[in-house]
Order: C-alpha cells, then sequence, then structure tokens
C-alpha cells in the first residue's frame, strides 16, 4: 500500500524546518481568505433605507416597506385618487455600515436578491471548478496550480476595487469564486488543496495534529475580518485592505517544493529523490540510497496499480466518480448519507455565519464571536474523538446546535445577551461537529473511492453555502424566525442521518470497496487493527526501513 510505504519515508525524514515551511504557508492563506469566503457580511449587507420621493407638493407619503411612494391625483371629475410609484431614490442609514454595495449601487426592494446573490455566487461558481480543479492538480500538480489560481485570484480581487458597475462586480465574482469560496476551511477551493499539500508532506504521527492546527488561523482571520470591517467603513477600502495579503502568498511559492507524493506517482523519480533530499537536508534526516529510493518508487507505483506511461486514463478516472460511488449498495447508502447530511449541516454553518444582523445588535462583534467559537470548536474536537470516536459526539453535537438554534425562534429579540448566547452555542456545536466529520469522512471511505466522496461532501458543502444567504439576506426581512427554524430544523436532521453509518474509532482506513462490502475477515468489512501474532512495533519497522 502507498500508505505504508511512503509514509515510512515521511517517517524516516521526521518533522522540521522542510515541513514548518508548508505549515507556515497554509497558515497564512487560512488566516486570509476568512475575509473574501465571507465577503457579503459587511460588503454586501442590508442597510436600514428610507424612500425619497420627488420633491412634489401632492406626494402623499411612502409605503411602510419604502419601496414605493404615493401621490395623490385629481380626476376630470374632481375626484382625488392616490397612484403608486416605485422608488428610485433612498436615504441610507449609516450608523452601523458607512458605505457598502447596498448603499453605493441600492441593493434594496426590487434588487434586494442581489445582496444574498453576491455572496451565494461564489459558492456556485465553485461548483463549476471544485472537481476539475482537483483534476488539474492532480495532473499538472498541486504547486503550479495553486500558483496559477493564486495569481488570478489576487489580481481578480483587487480589480473589483476599481469597478464602478454591478453586473462587473458580479462578473469579477464569478471567476474569483472559483479559486476561493465562503463558509470555513471545508469549503474553498484553495484551502482544501493548501491543506492537501500539507498533509501530503506531514509524518503521520503528527497528522491528526496537524489538520487542527492549519485549521485554527480560519478562526483568527475571522476574528481579524470583523475586526477590520468595524474600523474600515468604506467597502472599496475594506476589500483593498483585504486583498493586498494575497500577493504575499504567492511569494511562498519560492520556498515550498511540490508535493513529492504527487512526483511519484506521475514517475518523476529525479525530482521525487531531489525533494526528498532537500527535505531530509533540513530535517538533518537520513534516507537510503538513490538506487532503493527508486526501488521504493516503483513499488508504490505498482500497489496504486499507476500506469505513469498511460496520463490519458486519467479522464476515464474523473468520469468514473459517481459509478464508483453509488456502484454497491453499501456505498451507495453512504453516500446518500453523507451527502444529505453535509448538506444539511452546510446550510446551518453558512447561515450562523451570515447571521450578524439577524442574531446581534453588532454584527462586527458577532463575526468576531463566531472566529472565537471555531477554537475550542477545532482544539476540543480531538481529544474528544479520541475518547468518544466520532458518531456519537457528532450525533449530541448537531442535536444541540439544533436545540439552540430553533430555541431562537421563541425568545424575544429584545433579550439580547440570551439570544446571542444561544447562537454562539449552536455556532461552537456546529463547528466542532464539522471538524470531526470531515475526519469522520476520510476514515469511512476506502481508499479507492476517499477522494471521490470527499469532492462530493465538498460539492454538497458549496450547494449549502449557495443557498444559505437567501435564507439570511432574503426570508430574515420578511420572517425574522424562519431562519432559525429552518437552522435549528436541518441540525437535528443532520444528526439523525448519522445514526446508519458505522462509528470507525480503532479501524483501519480500508482500501477498497469490496472491503467496505464485507468481503474481508470481518463482518462489516474492516480488518482488526492488530492481527494476532503481530508483534513488530512502529519504531522497529522504521528501524529495518532506514537500514535497507
Amino acid at each position: 500500500m502507498i500508505s505504508n510505504k511512503f509514509e515510512d519515508l515521511l517517517t524516516s525524514l521526521g518533522t522540521g524546518k522542510w515541513n514548518f515551511l508548508y505549515f507556515i504557508c497554509d497558515m497564512y492563506v487560512e488566516l486570509i481568505l476568512p475575509a473574501h469566503a465571507m465577503n457579503g457580511v459587511f460588503m454586501a449587507p442590508e442597510v436600514k433605507y428610507t424612500c425619497i420621493p420627488p420633491d412634489q407638493p401632492n406626494v402623499a407619503g411612502v409605503s411602510e416597506d419604502s419601496c414605493k411612494y404615493y401621490v395623490n391625483t385629481t380626476t376630470a371629475e374632481g375626484n382625488t385618487t392616490r397612484e403608486s410609484f416605485p422608488c428610485t431614490e433612498w436615504d441610507f442609514d449609516n450608523t452601523t455600515y458607512v458605505w457598502t454595495l447596498t448603499t453605493e449601487f441600492e441593493l434594496v426592494c426590487g434588487r434586494a436578491y442581489l445582496r444574498a446573490t453576491y455572496q451565494s455566487i461564489q459558492m456556485i461558481a465553485t461548483l463549476l471548478t471544485c472537481s476539475l480543479f482537483g483534476y488539474f492538480c492532480d495532473r499538472y500538480g498541486r504547486k503550479t496550480m495553486l500558483v496559477v489560481s493564486q495569481v488570478i485570484h489576487s489580481v481578480l480581487c483587487l480589480s473589483i476595487v476599481l469597478s464602478y458597475n454591478f453586473p462587473i462586480i458580479l462578473a469579477l465574482t464569478i471567476p474569483a469564486g472559483m479559486f476561493c469560496s465562503e463558509c470555513g476551511p471545508f469549503f474553498c477551493v484553495v484551502s482544501i488543496f493548501y491543506a492537501d499539500l500539507t498533509m501530503e508532506v506531514c509524518e503521520l504521527k503528527w497528522r491528526s495534529m496537524c489538520g487542527i492546527i492549519i485549521a485554527l488561523p480560519w478562526a483568527f482571520g475571522m476574528m481579524v475580518w470583523g475586526g477590520a470591517a468595524s474600523v474600515l467603513g468604506n467597502w472599496r477600502m475594506l476589500q483593498l485592505a483585504v486583498s493586498l495579503p494575497l500577493f504575499l502568498r504567492i511569494g511562498f511559492h519560492f520556498f515550498i517544493d511540490e508535493s513529492p507524493r504527487w512526483l511519484i506517482l506521475k514517475g518523476r523519480e529525479d525530482q521525487a529523490i531531489k525533494v526528498l533530499r532537500k527535505a531530509a537536508r533540513w530535517n538533518g534526516a537520513q534516507l537510503p540510497t538513490d538506487e532503493r529510493l527508486r526501488e521504493i518508487f516503483k513499488e508504490i507505483q505498482l500497489e496504486q496499480k499507476v500506469d505513469v506511461k498511460k496520463e490519458k486514463k486519467e479522464k476515464k478516472e474523473l468520469s468514473d466518480y459517481v459509478p464508483t460511488l453509488l456502484r454497491t449498495p453499501k456505498m451507495r447508502s453512504y453516500t446518500i448519507l453523507f451527502s444529505c447530511l453535509l448538506l444539511a449541516a452546510s446550510i446551518v454553518y453558512a447561515g450562523l455565519n451570515l447571521s450578524g444582523d439577524n442574531y446581534s445588535k453588532d454584527p462586527f462583534l458577532y463575526m468576531v464571536l463566531c472566529g472565537v467559537m471555531e477554537i475550542p470548536g477545532y482544539t476540543v474536537a480531538a481529544p474528544l474523538i479520541n475518547w468518544l470516536g466520532k458518531k456519537k459526539p457528532m450525533f449530541f453535537l448537531l442535536n444541540f446546535c439544533g436545540v439552540a438554534v430553533l430555541a431562537l425562534a421563541f425568545i424575544p429579540k429584545d433579550i439580547n445577551w440570551l439570544f446571542l448566547s444561544l447562537a454562539m452555542v449552536g455556532k461552537l456545536c456546529n463547528s466542532m461537529a464539522f471538524m470531526v466529520f470531515f475526519v469522520y469522512l476520510n476514515e469511512l471511505l476506502p481508499t479507492e473511492v476517499r477522494m471521490q466522496g470527499v469532492n462530493v461532501g465538498f460539492t454538497m458543502t458549496c450547494i449549502g453555502g449557495a443557498v444559505a444567504p437567501y435564507i439570511t439576506d432574503y426570508l430574515a426581512p420578511l420572517i425574522p424566525w424562519v431562519p432559525s427554524v429552518i437552522f435549528g430544523i436541518s441540525s437535528i436532521v443532520a444528526s439523525f442521518l448519522l445514526l446508519p453509518l458505522p462509528e470507525t474509532k480503532g479501524r483501519p482506513m480500508l482500501e477498497t470497496v469490496e472491503a467496505l462490502e464485507g468481503h474481508s475477515s470481518t463482518k462489516d468489512g474492516h480488518k482488526p487493527v492488530k492481527q494476532n501474532g503481530d508483534t513488530t512495533s512502529p519504531n522497529d519497522e522504521q528501524k529495518q526501513f532506514v537500514e535497507a
């Protein structure tokens, strides 16, 4: 198995300066992306407004929603009638938000849906590219595609600052959304493939901890985004302030290397050896001879059934994604369950992040507190799943989230401290459940379809993230309690979708769909963690590998 042989290589390299470069790069990206991922929260928020009717003596007033004004007219018979006309000018309340897309382009009344569209369009764009981006990363390399995507994303974000036409801004947001999307570290294309590159060079024993540590800057980025938005009231200055740091990340790629795992699978043995030798030198480790490394590479390629001379096969693999996940009864049921679960949970995750105007009097403080809630959501998850497994914590966390958010529909909004507290409890539980679930999903799916399943899961989170803005920005002003009911019920439904799925604690990752269907030595398709008579310790295996 590639996992064993390549993990032996990573273990022999250890963890040192070479790995830390990847960690620092990934953590910086996680820090700056929340401002772009949740851009619409402060760039196109709901702003209070009042219709300004024409300065005419026969104007009789404005409608309650300030979208129409009334004019008294006198007929030829001397009767007075009242006609309504759509408002074309408004006075915006700048108490909370000084100058936003909403105020500059008057995204109110008949154009109010454009606020939600601005936020959700990034997710819709990501749906078009999530699988293709992964395919190109597999074909052309992680580093190459990340550089290309970051250059394009940085230029597009900066171009928005210079745009004075809203349709053009939407047009620029679509390709920008192809490389970064809203909601969290699990939703962003750039974030996910940075994490993928970082995890591929991480030693096995540190991988779980690394997965949590590299997600923490996302939480701090949310806090910074809330603070920056409260200080910079003009949307152009805010967009400029969060776009300039994007260019710095491009320079990181002069110092990091291509994924050695990818180089090996593509048959680029000379490059792989060069990267591994550099890693060994920086980490003060020892590797086998070049001849032995080439033998290991051949074994890895053979075991993964990778024919490096036939890259055209990748097109076939791309088209097999969905059929493979739906090929057998158990795999099909797992796919349907985790897809529906992620759709429901992602609506809640995105919805809570976007609900600053609905759940708090201070949306900037709300965003900062959401970031604060992400920290225990990430850090507590690791010891929790080590102690209780994955399934039980997720079930209770999703239910706690659902109850807390559902309660918001029945609590008077003027009890601000209770309203905000319950919203933060829901946010904490949802964030923790999401962290656990993505660890669980990688353990649940066999290696044969793992990346395919992650792509499907990512697609479902994109759909959930695209739906959420219409709930928070479009439904909430009409019926304020509806978002809480939708989010609460969605979280509870997601928890019950977990029940048919198995616990993965103490079980190794499966390699094939056949093993999942129960064709291996145990009833549920999982091999025992330790085989009888196997007394070889990991340290002994490592010693034998290095000596070889």
